[in-house]
């Protein structure tokens, strides 16, 4: 049984640190303010007067949005203006009542499936634990302390955000890698700071009887599936496992199973269940076929565990003329090989409570539309919600997965190793079920450095991915400097055509230029009253007209300026050189070196936006894997534009 607390009936306040409040000193700035615990979050009666309302998934800046507290963070400098709230202690509080189908449920878990960075949580007052990082899901059996017949309170107390300088060093680890938070939150090169707090996903109830799945992994070789199955049982039982197989998105048939396992009580009980499926239908990457989905269902009376899958063969293939000891880097999906065509997913947005289906499957959905079949999801991003991968899933579009590292050293002091292989397992086994998962990678740039593979950190991840996801290739890092036919990342501007020819590397991971993103966005950001200040080459950093500035009557102009060029014109210019530049590495990484077997370019958001969705180039035939045409009227207006300024 499962219940979802989400919704937009929470209570949300900001307090000053209770850990401020004494510490034997008379402190005059908090007087007369309250902390979580006296204002009364706790109290089971009624939310204290004055609480701001919340929606939860939710967390301090859309909470102040919602209220109206702040302006929108993405305009001029308003990011910096709302970074008071990161020195808050935020608490969040929802009341509930069970359904009555729930009264007789033996067993019942609650599920953050997205919450940071520092969390207490309690329940009808009552104290379940203390939570910390945001990759892992933070969940407790709350069977005693629920009221399964009157009102619940659920209440979490956060500490103030985590702070760190994003300053990279060679010789040591960079702050933000104490921190088991999304990397970019703490600033980029070309991100600004931003680290939110509060309840990211969805809080869920898991209600059960005796027995229920822990966890299953669901892997296919042609039309054979293995499960490897997990159980709990509050007794020993001999309990009938039913098994359903039912098709999503095509008319293929069903299949059901039934078969029955010994369970003990007070332990784990794993085993595996292989079973043939001969009307199984494959999926392929975008581009090479279809994507059929099934629904793969588990159930023991009153417990149901349910999960998305798919039929699909992966194995990387050795380049041909590859050195012997470079990785394989083909992605071949059912016999057939793939050139990787796609882009480095970073955060859709930087407030990770907004992130939801539907933003998802734009993003993908369009993605898909500009003939990409694989992301490479960035280390210093996020682990995504399961929305994404659904929507990868749904799409045809490989992932790539990194483990949340960038650009940096890494700690490997007990605690460090104890805490990250944690997080390491709960990631794998989130993600594994997933017939869009192309590979896992320790992470990004750590090389660059001082890192090295044989970090205990990234061995353990080795490990991880062999026992739990034994058919999934694993890498150490991108790009991995130990292995010939790899190369440094980049570079991510505007190159001739002829650049490319020598530009040897096995797959391109990251590479070309951003456009900036639509006109919509681009002038609601930069056009805008008494924003002065001239962009320095931290605003510029990564995209194809390096230096260039954006000229009217609030923005200071260069000393280059030929003439006035608006927003839009601006913002199309760069849109069409991001478009030249891939539609040339694509052509040219399929034809020279030898032989290659992708191209990935630097980022994917909806900050950027590229002309393969709008239209302007023709989507690419299946004969011939990245040859676009370029439309001639955006390639007349382009030229045109780049003629305004000099080099």
């Amino acid at each position: 049984m499962h219940l979802f607390l989400d919704g937009n009936d929470w209570y949300a306040d900001y307090f000053r640190p209770e850990r401020d409040m004494g510490g034997g000193v008379f402190q005059i700035h908090n007087m007369l303010m309250d902390s979580t615990r006296s204002s009364g979050f706790l109290r089971s009666d009624r939310a204290p007067e004055g609480a701001l309302r919340a929606t939860v998934p939710g967390c301090d800046r859309s909470v102040l949005l919602e209220n109206g507290e702040i302006d929108d963070p993405y305009f001029g400098r308003n990011m910096e203006r709302s970074r008071w709230s990161e020195q808050a202690e935020w608490a969040f509080r929802k009341e509930f009542t069970l359904p009555e189908a729930w009264r007789d449920c033996r067993r019942i878990n609650l599920v953050f499936h997205g919450a940071g960075y520092h969390a207490t949580i309690f329940l009808n007052g009552e104290y379940l634990g203390w939570r910390e990082g945001m990759f892992a899901a933070w969940e407790f059996d709350v069977s005693t302390e629920i009221n399964r017949t009157g009102n619940n309170v659920l209440t979490l107390i956060f500490d103030p955000a985590p702070q760190a300088s994003p300053n990279h060093h060679h010789d040591r680890p960079a702050d933000f890698t104490g921190f088991r938070h999304c990397q970019m939150s703490f600033g980029w090169d070309w991100a600004r700071a931003l680290v939110p707090t509060g309840i990211f996903d969805h809080v869920e109830l898991r209600g059960s009887e005796n027995a229920r799945v822990r966890d299953c992994g669901f892997r296919t070789h042609g039309k054979t599936v293995h499960l490897d199955l997990e159980f709990g049982t509050l007794e020993d039982a001999c309990e009938v496992l039913k098994l359903d197989l039912l098709p999503k998105n095509h008319d293929g048939r069903a299949l059901h199973l039934e078969r029955q396992f010994t369970l003990r009580a007070g332990e784990v009980t794993r085993a595996a269940w292989d079973f043939d499926f001969a009307d199984a239908r494959f999926w392929f990457p975008n581009g090479y076929g279809e994507q059929p989905l099934y629904d793969l269902v588990l159930s023991f009376p009153g417990d149901e565990w349910r999960r998305q899958v798919g039929f699909r063969d992966l194995v990387m293939k050795r380049n041909p003329t590859s050195p012997e000891e470079a990785y394989p880097l083909t992605f071949t999906v059912n016999g057939t090989e793939i050139f990787a065509r796609g882009g480095n997913w970073v955060p859709a947005d930087m407030i990770f409570s907004r992130l939801d289906a539907a933003l998802y499957e734009r993003e993908v959905r369009l993605a898909r539309e500009a003939g990409f079949n694989l992301f490479r999801v960035w280390g210093g991003g996020l682990i995504e919600k399961d929305e994404f991968y659904a929507a990868c899933d749904r799409h045809g579009i490989l992932v790539w997965q990194e483990f949340p590292h960038a650009c940096s050293q890494y700690p490997a002091d007990g605690r460090t190793l104890a805490d990250r292989t944690r997080d390491g397992e709960a990631i794998v086994r989130k993600l594994r079920n997933h017939v869009s998962m192309g590979m896992y990678c320790g992470g990004n740039e750590m090389q660059y450095y001082g890192e090295i593979p044989d970090h205990p950190l990234y061995l353990k991840y080795q490990e991880q991915v062999a026992r739990l996801a034994p058919d999934m290739p694993y890498h150490f890092m991108s790009p991995d400097l130990s292995r010939p036919g790899e190369r440094h990342h980049g570079p991510w501007v505007l190159m001739e055509h002829s650049f490319w020819n020598n530009h040897k590397r096995l797959l391109a991971s990251e590479l070309g230029c951003p456009g900036v993103a639509n006109d919509l966005e681009f002038t609601k950001i930069f056009y805008c009253p008494g924003y002065t200040t001239q962009p320095q080459q931290g605003y510029t950093h990564a995209s194809p007209t390096y230096g260039m500035r954006i000229y009217n009557t609030n923005v200071v102009n260069t000393p280059n300026r030929k003439k006035m060029i608006n927003p839009q014109d601006y913002a199309f210019m760069h849109d069409s050189i991001e478009t030249t530049n891939m539609r040339g590495n694509y052509i040219i990484y399929n034809r020279t070196g030898y032989a290659k077997s992708g191209t990935i370019h630097v980022r994917h958001s909806r900050m950027f936006n590229s002309l393969f969705a709008d239209g302007h180039v023709e989507p690419e035939s299946k004969e011939t894997p990245g040859r676009s045409n370029y439309n001639t009227d955006a390639k007349t207006k382009y030229s045109t534009l780049l003629d305004v300024y000099e080099d």
